[in-house]
């Protein structure tokens, strides 16, 4: 398949997961501002489904590009030259097909030549971010195999009795480690919990237990593969800022269902309270589960348990869903308007590549498509004008011409067609 096809169905994906983070951010602050009696595991489930759905949005929007941007190549639905032209665009089916419209008619004018910078961008990016995920799995491998040993007796009684009551099925190992600074759990076929050395000495047989309960329930409900794809997902959408408030969120309902399960077992909040805040000192490593979690949500935790406050969005969230809203009115009101007169201009030209693409200018015959375009009256003000032809539109004086005319003149007078392309050309008169 041609690159520039991948490349192009990228960007727009992309894009297009925007608008899809904003709709997800609008539904995940619902689901918190109307849930505020709800279980945390029936919110965690409510807003782990939103993510999935977004992230099956994305898949779609990719496969569906990679289908949508060649579709001119199909050689059947080009006219032959002596087709007549069609000096403008028919009436619009439906409010539907004019709002879709416009809103390509929008990205194709502005944005589509502009796919290799921003791509290229993002994959830097996303490079770098890919390294610091190696460093902290580095950093957990070691964790698992370094400077460990077995915990004593009494802590293996309290896990034998953990899980019966848990239920588990598969057996998990608890080892005392020299390099954990706080106890978690880590892995996901074979997850093992690990507890920082002469923690067994310094708290009581209850907190222990706390903690353990704890741990396990993050193992019974597979949370470390949901961790997992949601820290992926913050990667491959590291610019996508409502997809990383909603993460967010999912991971302080999973630990408020850990502190549920955990509180039910022990049934004693005090003494769990005086472990969270025991545990709180460091910062775990990401792709881990911590026991305490951070110190932020620490409060929050704490403050439902002791029945003080019911979670719910704060100031800020509720301010970051109004901007979600605004954004999404803001983009109703561009739906209306034209795209101006265009200018020649190629920017970053380096970014394209040395073959048939390589220079736009040098394909198209812009003399003949001027002159065909004069002959059909569409250019009536020989002075001033503008032409743009892309791979899926073109436009004169930016108003989107006939698909009919834009094939013709494809076939026509433009070499290799079938490559990625943004051509401009203007004239304007001396008085302007």
């Amino acid at each position: 398949m041609n690159p520039d096809i991948i490349l192009n169905a990228i960007y727009k994906t992309l894009l297009h997961s925007l608008w899809q983070g904003g709709l997800l951010a609008i539904v995940g602050g619902l689901i918190i501002f109307f849930g505020k009696h709800l279980k945390p595991s029936i919110k965690y489930l409510l807003l782990t489904f939103s993510l999935f759905l977004f992230l099956g949005g994305t898949i779609y929007t990719f496969l569906s590009e990679l289908n949508q941007t060649n579709r001119f190549l199909s050689e059947k639905a080009y006219p032959s030259s002596k087709t007549l032209l069609e000096p403008s665009l028919k009436g619009e089916e439906n409010l539907l097909v004019s709002v879709a419209d416009k809103v390509y008619t929008l990205y194709d004018y502005y944005l589509a030549h502009y796919d290799r910078v921003f791509v290229f961008i993002w994959f830097i990016v996303l490079c770098f971010k890919v390294a610091l995920m190696s460093i902290d799995v580095f950093h957990i491998r070691k964790l698992q195999t370094t400077k460990i040993k077995l915990v004593d007796s009494k802590i293996e009684k309290i896990l034998l009795s953990l899980n019966d009551r848990l239920s588990l099925k598969k057996s998990i190992g608890v080892f005392e480690s020299a390099i954990a600074k706080t106890p978690l759990v880590i892995g996901a076929l074979k997850p093992i919990i690990l507890l920082p050395v002469g923690l067994a000495t310094s708290m009581t047989i209850e907190q222990i237990e706390a903690i353990m309960a704890h741990e396990m329930a993050h193992i019974k409900r597979k949370d470390f593969l949901v961790n997992l794809i949601q820290s992926v997902m913050e990667i491959i959408f590291f610019f996508n800022i409502p997809v990383l408030w909603v993460t967010s969120l999912i991971r302080n309902e999973r630990e408020l269902c850990c502190d549920d399960i955990a509180i039910n077992i022990t049934g004693n909040k005090i003494i769990y309270v005086n472990t969270l805040v025991e545990c709180i000192e460091y910062r775990p490593p990401i792709y881990g589960i911590a026991f305490a979690g951070n110190k932020n949500l620490l409060l929050k935790r704490v403050k439902r348990i002791l029945s003080i406050q019911k979670p719910s969005l704060n100031s800020f969230d509720k301010l970051f869903i109004g901007l979600c809203l605004v954004c999404a009115i803001f983009l109703t009101s561009i739906l209306g308007t034209k795209p101006t007169n265009g200018s020649n201009h190629y920017f970053f030209s380096s970014f394209i590549d040395g073959s048939k693409a390589s220079k736009d200018v040098d394909r198209v015959n812009s003399n003949a498509i001027i002159e065909q375009l004069k002959k059909s009256n569409i250019i009536s003000d020989l002075g001033n004008f503008s032409v743009k032809i892309t791979n899926y539109a073109l436009y004169v004086n930016g108003n989107k011409q006939s698909e009919t005319l834009h094939r013709q003149i494809l076939k026509d007078f433009v070499k290799d067609y079938q490559y990625r392309l943004h051509f401009t050309t203007t004239v304007k008169s001396g008085s302007d």
